[in-house]
């Protein structure tokens, strides 16, 4: 198991490595570097090992070892939610609620930040809003994934291979090159290919959506792919310059391509179903797919200059998308037409989402900080972001009767846009040591952020005139000025949006150094997410804007080593959610009937709780770490539902996908087998109680129930780790939980009783949740040199 240090989270362009005194490792806090126990903040870092063998290939598996952490996935790519808060809106027009950052680089996109993890130098997971050094997107925290950067005078590199069940094969390599005394280079990649697990059935249906409803179909799985699968390679190329001992330059390229079948939902009957039914979902005959391939590039520069230094950062994003989503409910949720109608008959539908996007992003980050510590400490900097999206993210319904047949393929959305993000900001922060055992720490951001939308938005035509509130696809045209029908976009109404806002942020803080190695510490701090633009607001009949978010949180934290061989973490936090985003549908149809589109409402909440980390070496070979969290959420005001029909008041419900008590437990153990090699054990196990998950637009709530989740592994080891053979296993259980949804809720209204508990799916396999990884066990090789 790696090391578990915590502090407060930046980058670097040299990672510090540990310190090898103490053993504690040295984290760029308050993006500067300095001991994990100097710095007053909550943070998980894992680092120090391989990020591998504690079961972590991407962002996903971090939710099992860190607290506090929540992770779905969907069409738009993941979703990050730490303590309660994330955001549920990922499109284009979206800002996201947690900073995700590789090598220094703010990632705005849920698509990229599923990435494979390889060759990475550690990662950390910072909680709490992070408004202050971090600025955009942190209102709950922030990720920062950190790559093995080159070394200078040294020849070294490893390979590994991985074979699993799921036909999984992965395979990852890096060689560090010394080029001169002041130049290194590494070149590292990885590739990765397993099958999906969510397996299509056949079934059977009478189409009561048809006229007359007396048409009977039966899909077979046929040559249909599991969802869920992975294929992908990455490569990546990096340089270290490093003329003087005050001068470094660091850049890397990373170059990379996804593709496979694509996402899938699990079907809450078959989830409640359990063993090996859990995995069933509905066939769906349309093809699904993944292509997509990017550019990341990366320079940093680093000066000293007496006893200031430089720090300058610039990045370009190049990420061309290309997702084709296939739905995994049953057909009868979906329906062209309006259902049974003399002028346009209806049809059960299956639906896809063909998604094609091209984002580009630039951005530069300047900061200037003390060298060596002294009685006043300070970092000050500016940033610049600047995003550009060129998207289709067409929704389409296939008739069962004709889906082989894309000519009669109805339009169901087409938002055809191009949306730019742009901000801009200034930050410092200080600290100031009136004793050496107590300081003082401030620090302030101004923030101005803007969004702007130019396009089109293309949605099913209401006509009542003719007896059916949807037209054919027929009544939209294509770039071309022909009726547009797939794969061509649809033309439809102006789709025009912009939001601007700007925003001081602001952290102070007490500081306490109990002992040389025990601090305590005291912060209240704020945080902001810009507000943007609804696609449709049933008030105006067009966008409409909505305002930003505002956090404001409190926290009382312990960090150090009470013991010898023990290092304990301890956090007491309360957030004051003055404005919170949340996020519903907004329905088109007569009566709130489908098709929605997202829908951004202004609420309020307060979530608090408490956690607890450890790492303890109880002997040379035997060590015990983990956490465990009590958390209590609530949201205050909220007004939600169809918006267009009546709506219901969501105050005293939790926030979603927070539990109120989670705990995780690692063991590792190794034994001496001569000349140097060693056996290692390592087991881990984390329980979570039990969370809901919302349906804000037909105001339902679906429950996960408490579960546990365990990992094993065994690896044989000769000295120095130079060659390793480990069989593991993750997930023992095979137990799949919701993380994300529901989709295609087909029940009643507003719940039961005002108690939100939806009533009996009146549509067998029609609701679908986005779920965590099964069972998953293999061998894995290692060599290094």
């Amino acid at each position: 198991m790696p090391a578990i240090a915590y502090a407060q989270a930046a980058t670097s362009a040299v990672s510090p490595p540990a310190d090898a005194g103490t053993g504690e490792i040295i984290v760029t806090a308050m993006k500067k570097a300095e001991s994990s126990l100097k710095v007053p903040a909550a943070l998980s870092v894992i680092g120090g090992g391989d990020l591998k063998t504690v079961g972590v290939n991407s962002v996903i598996d971090l939710q099992n070892l860190v607290p506090g952490l929540n992770i779905g996935t969907g069409g738009f790519g993941t979703n990050i939610s730490i303590r309660g808060i994330t955001s549920t809106d990922q499109t284009s027009k979206g800002e996201l609620g947690i900073a995700y950052n590789v090598d220094g680089a703010f990632v705005g996109r849920g698509q990229e930040q599923g990435l494979s993890y390889f060759d990475i130098e550690r990662v950390e997971v910072l909680r709490g809003p992070q408004g202050t050094l971090y600025g955009r997107s942190s209102t709950g925290g922030a990720i920062n994934v950190i790559s093995r950067k080159p070394v200078i005078g040294k020849l070294e590199g490893y390979g590994k291979f991985e074979y699993g069940n799921y036909n999984a094969v992965r395979g990852e390599a890096a060689i560090n090159i010394p080029i001169s005394s002041a130049i290194a280079i590494r070149i590292a990649g990885n590739a990765n290919s397993r099958d999906g697990y969510l397996k299509p059935t056949g079934f059977s249906i009478i189409d009561t959506n048809a006229v007359p409803p007396t048409s009977s179909y039966t899909f077979t799985p046929g040559s249909q792919k599991a969802k869920n699968d992975q294929s992908d390679q990455t490569g990546r190329f990096s340089i270290l310059i490093k003329p003087s001992d005050d001068v470094t330059f660091t850049g890397i390229a990373t170059i990379g391509h996804q593709g496979g079948t694509g996402p899938g939902a699990a079907v809450l009957d078959s989830l409640n179903a359990g063993g090996s039914a859990q995995f069933n979902i509905p066939a769906n005959p349309v093809p699904a797919f993944v292509d997509t391939n990017f550019q990341n590039f990366v320079g940093t520069l680093n000066v000293k200059f007496g006893g200031t230094q430089f720090d300058l950062l610039g990045s370009h994003q190049h990420f061309k998308d290309h997702t084709q989503t296939t739905g995994t409910s049953n057909p009868l949720v979906t329906s062209t037409g309006a259902g049974p109608s003399p002028v346009f008959p209806g049809s059960s539908a299956f639906t896809l989402a063909d998604y094609q996007a091209v984002f580009n992003t630039t951005q530069m980050e300047a900061r200037l900080s003390n060298v060596n510590p002294g009685a006043f400490d300070y970092v000050v900097g500016a940033n610049y972001y600047f995003e550009k999206t060129h998207e289709s993210d067409h929704n389409w319904n296939a008739p069962v009767g004709s889906y082989a047949n894309t000519a009669t393929w109805q339009n169901g959305i087409d938002p055809l846009n191009t949306t730019s993000h742009k901000s801009y900001g200034f930050f410092a922060q200080g600290t100031y040591h009136v004793s050496p055992e107590l300081a003082i720490v401030a620090g302030a951001r101004y923030s101005n952020d803007k969004t702007v939308r130019v396009g089109t938005f293309a949605v099913p035509f209401f006509n009542p005139a003719l007896g059916s509130p949807f037209s054919p696809a027929t009544y939209w045209l294509d770039p071309a000025g022909q009726p547009c029908h797939y794969p061509n976009d649809c033309v439809g109404n102006p789709n025009n949006g912009n939001e601007s806002d700007s925003k001081v942020t602001w952290r102070v803080g007490v500081n306490y150094q109990i002992t040389p190695r025990d601090l305590l510490f005291v912060s209240v701090s704020t945080g902001f997410k810009a507000g943007g633009f609804n696609d449709f607001d049933p008030k105006t009949g067009a966008t409409a804007p909505y305002g930003p978010e505002t956090l404001t949180a409190y926290e009382i934290g312990y960090k150090g080593k009470p013991l010898p061989g023990l290092t304990f973490s301890s956090d007491v936090y309360y957030y004051d959610y003055s404005k919170q985003q949340f996020n519903s549908l907004v329905f088109f149809g007569p009566g709130g009937t489908p098709p929605g589109v997202l829908y951004t409402a202004i609420g309020k909440s307060k979530i608090y709780g408490w956690e607890n980390e450890f790492s303890y070496q109880v002997a040379p070979t035997t060590s015990i770490s983990g956490n465990f969290t009590v958390g209590h959420s609530k949201v205050g005001d909220l007004l939600t539902g169809r918006v267009s029909t009546s709506q219901f008041q969501y105050a005293g419900q939790p926030i979603d996908r927070s539990p109120e008590f989670t705990a995780t437990g690692v063991i590792n153990h190794a034994f001496e087998i001569g000349n140097g090699a060693k056996i290692k054990l390592r087991g881990l196990i984390k329980y979570s109680s039990s969370y809901l998950i919302s349906d804000l637009s037909n105001v339902v709530q679906f429950k996960q129930s408490s579960y546990t989740r365990s990992d094993a592994s065994i690896t044989y080891a000769t000295a120095g780790d130079r060659i390793t053979v480990q069989a593991f296993v993750e997930n023992i259980e095979n137990k799949l939980q919701k993380t994300s949804g529901p989709n295609n809720y087909a029940g009643g209204y507003g719940g039961t009783n005002g108690n939100f508990v939806p009533t009996t799916e009146t549509i067998p396999n029609s609701v679908s949740f986005g779920v965590n990884t099964p069972r998953f066990f293999g061998v894995r090789l290692g060599a290094k040199f």
